[in-house]
């Protein structure tokens, strides 16, 4: 008896580090093991110090009842809690926490709702099923950089209101804290707006004003900014589908449902299409809160305002030398519109130079134009880096393997360290390719829990073996939902066909990039 009391405890503590090692992402300042665990029948009452705190005691309530059948009340006094939320006394961070798990108490330590927050998503990771306890820890965490984001492309394939939950869900379980939501596009126009209702006419699926703004609020409360992008004045044939008066050539026109670049834009020559493009980013605005909106800008095929009258009277007008400066002109006078709502604008870099409006944030895609088209001296304007070749993960494997999305974060960290004016990184899912849940999360995983991790920890602390030996072991206790995810073989292909591969894909962005007008 006296062998077998004393195997116990050290069976729970072999757990306990078992349990220590599959955090993903990983803690920033690493792990402070310390003997024994904190039974789960043990914790009773949750005291909350500052109510900016119940949101994540509510979800650690429910948590807690989901595994014991129990109910864990929330109460406001510490005195006899054994899971306690307080504001912290030493300065946190924004998203920062600390968490103290003793074999009497669990202690979370905060700044702000956000930092609460993310020690929950820690905590749930923590517990370990085996034992029915938390391992005993000191954990201080804050993320590496502030810019977390995933891009979900809504338009050439729709994402169904429920899987766009779903999503939010499995971001705030990696700590990933912005949906760039692109829902617009040539392929379709995904949601209704009060001033053009015929936009919808482009699409068999789209998502109501009311569908958006649950999102939004579900999303605000999960720590994850919605930020929609309204492309343009390229990838707008569906706008020009439904209205056809605001195009060069008046149409019509057909929705394409084939991946490409198309030549129909919007007419910046006409009145009336900049008035229609104004009044779609107004509303826009005045319907997602977030401080930012993405407004495209890429791959834009000047060709029709070439030729077309109303854009070649309106570049002489502005003495204007020629259609990028056109361009140009149009891009500061959206960013115009959206500073009037209190809104910061995001552009894709393909055609951005020190002419454009200083406030707007680059987002840096195409590996062929960023040293061309960014100038070296412009600090002021911050940076969103999301290299096609390390964070596009419609891609297939062989082109953008696990290793090299999880690096990529290491990569960025080094760059904002020597001063670079870098808010942080997105890996994108453009949706040609893509239609079901299972097609996605087969893309995303694990590549995406290696790109939140790459983000959020510090670089000195990433180490991609553990990564890989975490994700294999304990994705479905990571993960608040079942997933697909893509054959361990297929994560990291050997080097040689990746090389081979990224040649062949860069021929390809390069054609792309002469067709769009963005090489020369």
């Amino acid at each position: 008896m006296h062998k077998a009391s004393q195997l116990v405890p050290q069976r729970n503590n072999e757990y306990a580090m078992h349990t220590l090692n599959h955090l993903i992402p990983y803690p920033s300042f690493g792990v402070d093991y310390q003997s024994g665990v904190l039974p789960l029948d043990d914790l009773d009452t949750i005291a909350v110090s500052d109510s900016q705190f119940l949101f994540a005691a509510n979800q650690m309530s429910a948590f807690l009842e989901s595994q014991t059948h129990a109910a864990h009340p929330i109460v406001p006094t510490e005195e006899k809690s054994s899971l306690v939320f307080q504001t912290s006394g030493t300065l946190l961070e924004e998203e920062g926490y600390q968490l103290t798990i003793t074999p009497q108490r669990c202690t979370i330590e905060s700044s702000s709702s956000k930092g609460a927050f993310y020690a929950v998503q820690t905590l749930k990771q923590l517990y370990c099923d085996k034992t029915k306890s938390f391992p005993c820890c000191h954990i201080q965490d804050a993320p590496s950089l502030s810019w977390r984001g995933f891009l979900l492309d809504s338009t050439r394939s729709f994402c169904p209101v429920e899987d766009v939950y779903r999503i939010l869900d499995l971001m705030a379980c990696l700590k990933l804290n912005v949906l760039h939501w692109h829902i617009s596009d040539d392929q379709g126009w995904r949601i209704a707006l009060d001033s053009y209702p015929h936009l919808i006419d482009s699409s068999t699926s789209y998502y109501t004003k009311q569908e958006v703004q649950d999102l939004i609020a579900y999303g605000i409360e999960h720590n994850i900014t919605i930020i929609p992008e309204i492309d343009m004045p390229g990838h707008f044939v569906a706008a020009l589908y439904a209205y056809p008066q605001f195009s060069c050539t008046g149409g019509p026109f057909t929705v394409p449902h084939e991946a490409g670049i198309f030549l129909d834009v919007l007419c910046v020559g006409k009145d009336e299409a900049l008035q229609f493009a104004k009044q779609v980013v107004e509303e826009i605005c005045d319907l997602f809160p977030s401080s930012y909106i993405h407004l495209g800008g890429d791959e834009i095929p000047l060709v029709r305002w070439k030729s077309c009258p109303d854009c070649q009277k309106r570049m002489r007008d502005l003495h204007l030398p020629d259609e990028r400066s056109l361009l140009r002109w149009f891009s500061n006078e959206m960013v115009k519109v959206a500073k009037a709502k209190g809104k910061q604008v995001i552009l894709w870099d393909d055609f951005l130079n020190d002419q454009y409006d200083s406030s707007i944030i680059t987002q840096i895609w195409n590996p062929l134009i960023e040293t061309n088209q960014i100038n070296p001296s412009d600090n002021a304007r911050c940076i969103i880096k999301s290299d096609y070749f390390h964070t596009y993960l419609d891609m297939d494997h062989s082109m953008v393997s696990t290793k090299t999305v999880y690096q990529y974060g290491s990569a960025i960290q080094k760059d904002k360290k020597r001063g670079g004016p870098i808010l942080g990184s997105e890996f994108l899912l453009w949706t040609e390719h893509i239609h079901t849940r299972e097609e996605r999360d087969s893309h995303l995983f694990p590549r995406l829990a290696a790109g939140a991790e790459s983000l959020w920890t510090r670089e000195e602390l990433l180490d991609y073996k553990r990564f890989t030996k975490s994700f294999s072991k304990a994705y479905k206790k990571i993960l608040m939902h079942p997933v697909t995810i893509a054959h361990r073989y297929a994560w990291d292909p050997p080097r040689l066909y990746q090389v081979i591969r990224n040649h062949l894909q860069k021929r390809r962005v390069h054609r792309n990039s002469i067709e769009a007008g963005i090489t020369l």
